[in-house]
Parts: structure tokens; C-alpha cells; sequence
């Protein structure tokens, strides 16, 4: 049983009261101030010069500052920690569990700083080109500027009221059905990441790889002449270690996206709101973050990899530390998730349908781990297998 501290549960109360006027009055009021933008800065049209309505576009910008003061202070009132139980012990506040306030002001912070913040420059800079007489034939940079303060304002006008939606929909969900979104999302980037390593390891996908087609513009290259043809050589030679490299990197990206799948296959079936009662924001944030390790050195990996199959070069010595650091970064990664797991997420399931036993679980860990560290392991043999070439 957990050791509950007393907290005031009153306070439930004035929370669902600050939510509901987000949800119902500042938050749809801040949507519908932003789109009505569109028609006061005369912009449904973005191919014709605009003819701004100033009066209406100040009054909607004065209205939609008032807004934002009011959603500020709303969302600092929802958020304040000092009304709600420690993380530990808040499994039992249903929408106002301490992760849900937290990642809300978050949100709600990033929109105004990032998306609003924008669309007010960018309406100033529009309606100071508008209060500027017609701009003269030759004058492309006047033009030029105008054209894209009008599409930025059109994107962030999309954008906000997106965001609006988004985090709406977000904070209704269960927490379970948060998690689970989080890690489907893990799976999608495991798919891209795959995706975009076999386009750079298929010959019959990725045309550039045909080794014969690898020829050098002397216009481009006119050092490279034919008394220096072993430069290209080590190009060549050099690209062919770095596609095993990459084709090594594909059964990581693999094991990581079965480990996911695995996991959300785990994940309770009842009533999925019934369930929240029994996880607390701590327990949500371990989840949220239980592959917080895996994305940055399997992303950064793909990227350095691409980054010379198109340009082809040689590789020294600095090449080679830098692959092996990044590749040794992934080392501890499946460790630290899997006993992450096993620590917040396993204790959750006895009884719950589809979840293996905690022994089973343990077991095919065991696997996973093993496969996991032979993968790195290959890797890291490539790399330290390079043919650097030595600085000269």
C-alpha cells in the first residue's frame, strides 16, 4: 500500500474550474482571435496584394493580448505545485496529476513564446509594408519581404490554432492512452530511421551506391587528375566501409522498434481511464522518458553516416573517433531502458491481459540485451576496422 500524505483534495475543485475556462473560453477564444486575423490583414488571398483593415486588425491584436494575459495567469494558478500531492502520491487526482499541469504549461508556454510571439512581428513588419506606397518596379527586396510576412502569418495562424486542438485533445486523453501515443510515436521514428538506412545501403533504391557511377568532375576536382586516381580509389573504398557501418546500424534500429512493439502490446486493456488511479506522475514521466535515451545516438549515427554517402569523402582518423564515440553511446542504452521498464512499468501489469510474467519479462530482456550488445559490438569492429587516412 503506499503511504499517502494528507493533501487538500479541495483543491481538485479549483483546478477543474481553471481547466475548464482554458478548455471552454481562452483557449478557443485565442483560436478565433488568431484566424479572424486573416480577414482584417485581408490575407485569404495570398497572391494579390492585401488591403488591411488597421482598426479591425489593433482591435483583434489589443483583444487577443488581453487573452493571453488572462491564459498566463490561468495556467501559472493550474500548475502551482504547492496545491497538489508529490508525484509519488498523486495517482489518485485523476486530470491533475502533476505531469499533466507540468506538460500543459509547457505547451501552452511554447505557444505563446514561439507561435505567438512570431505572428505579432510578423504582422507588425506586414502592416508596415502596407502603410508604405506601392513599391517600385525594381524593388524585389520591398516585395520580397512583404510576400513572406504574409505567408508566415498564414502558417502561424494554421499553426496556433493546430497547437490549440492538439494540447485540448492531449490533456483529455487517459494516461495510459498518453503513453501509449509516446511510444507509437518511438515506433514511427524507428521506421524513418530504417527507412532512410536501407535508402543509403540499396543499390537498386539509392543509384548513387553503383561504385562505377562514382566519378569525379575534374571541373569540380582539378586536383584530382589521373596521377592522383588512389585518391579516388580511397574514396570509393572508403564509402564501401562506411555502407557496412551503416547496414550494422540497421539491426539496433530493429531491436529497439521490437522492444516498443513489445511493450505496447503490454499495455493494459480495460477501461483505460479505470486504470489511472494506479500510476502516478512519476511513474508517467519514467515511461514518457523510457527511451529518452535511444533517439539522439541512433539519429546522430544516421545522420553522420549520410552526411558521407553524399559527399563521398575520405575518412580520417578524427571520422573514426567520432563514429565510434557515437556508436559507443549506445552501448548502455538498452540497459538503462530495459531495468527503467522493469522498475515502473512491469510492477503495473500482474493480471493484465497480453503482459508477460515478470520472470518472462526478465528472460526476454536477457535476450534482448544480448542481441543488443552484439550489434553495437559488430558496429564498433567496422569502425575500428577503417582504413583511416593519416594527416598529412
Amino acid at each position: 500500500m503506499r503511504k499517502e500524505p494528507k493533501s487538500d483534495l479541495d483543491d481538485m475543485g479549483e483546478k477543474a474550474e481553471i481547466w475548464e475556462k482554458l478548455e471552454s473560453n481562452l483557449l478557443p477564444s485565442i483560436k478565433e482571435q488568431v484566424t479572424s486575423l486573416l480577414t482584417s490583414l485581408d490575407l485569404h488571398d495570398l497572391q494579390k496584394r492585401p488591403v488591411p483593415d488597421l482598426e479591425s486588425t489593433l482591435e483583434i491584436l489589443s483583444n487577443l493580448d488581453q487573452t493571453l494575459q488572462s491564459t498566463v495567469s490561468s495556467i501559472v494558478s493550474f500548475g502551482l505545485r504547492s496545491t497538489l500531492p508529490h508525484e509519488k502520491y498523486d495517482h489518485r487526482m485523476k486530470n491533475f496529476k502533476m505531469f499533466r499541469c507540468s506538460l500543459l504549461r509547457h505547451r501552452i508556454k511554447s505557444l505563446i513564446e514561439c507561435d505567438i510571439y512570431s505572428l505579432f512581428q510578423y504582422c507588425g513588419e506586414l502592416l508596415q509594408s502596407c502603410a508604405m506606397s506601392i513599391p517600385a518596379p525594381g524593388d524585389f527586396a520591398t516585395v520580397q519581404q512583404a510576400s513572406n510576412s504574409r505567408k508566415q502569418i498564414h502558417f502561424l495562424v494554421i499553426e496556433t490554432g493546430s497547437s490549440i486542438d492538439n494540447a485540448i485533445k492531449w490533456y483529455r486523453k487517459s494516461d495510459w492512452a498518453i503513453i501509449q501515443e509516446d511510444w507509437i510515436k518511438e515506433v514511427a521514428g524507428c521506421d524513418r530511421l530504417l527507412e532512410e538506412l536501407i535508402n543509403m545501403t540499396n543499390p537498386s533504391i539509392n543509384p548513387t551506391l553503383d561504385m562505377a557511377a562514382l566519378t569525379i568532375d575534374p571541373a569540380e576536382e582539378p586536383n584530382l587528375t589521373v596521377g592522383n586516381a588512389h585518391i579516388r580509389e580511397r574514396r570509393d573504398a572508403s564509402l564501401k566501409q562506411v555502407l557496412e557501418i551503416s547496414r550494422s546500424i540497421i539491426p539496433l534500429v530493429k531491436l529497439k522498434r521490437i522492444l516498443v512493439k513489445k511493450l505496447l502490446e503490454m499495455i493494459p486493456r480495460r477501461p483505460i481511464f479505470a486504470l489511472d488511479t494506479e500510476i502516478n506522475s512519476d511513474e508517467i514521466l519514467s515511461l514518457l522518458i523510457a527511451f529518452g535515451t535511444f533517439p539522439n545516438p541512433l539519429s546522430n549515427i544516421t545522420y553522420h553516416l549520410r552526411s558521407f554517402h553524399r559527399l563521398h569523402p575520405t575518412i580520417d582518423a578524427s571520422d573514426q573517433d567520432t563514429m565510434r564515440t557515437m556508436v559507443q553511446e549506445l552501448s548502455g542504452t538498452m540497459e538503462s531502458s530495459l531495468s527503467n521498464l522493469s522498475t515502473h512499468f512491469i510492477p503495473l501489469l500482474p493480471g493484465v491481459e497480453h503482459a508477460l510474467p515478470e520472470s518472462d519479462f526478465d528472460a526476454w530482456s536477457l535476450d534482448l540485451k544480448r542481441s543488443w550488445d552484439k550489434a553495437v559490438g559488430r558496429s564498433l569492429d567496422l569502425i575500428s576496422s577503417l582504413d583511416v587516412v593519416i594527416a598529412q
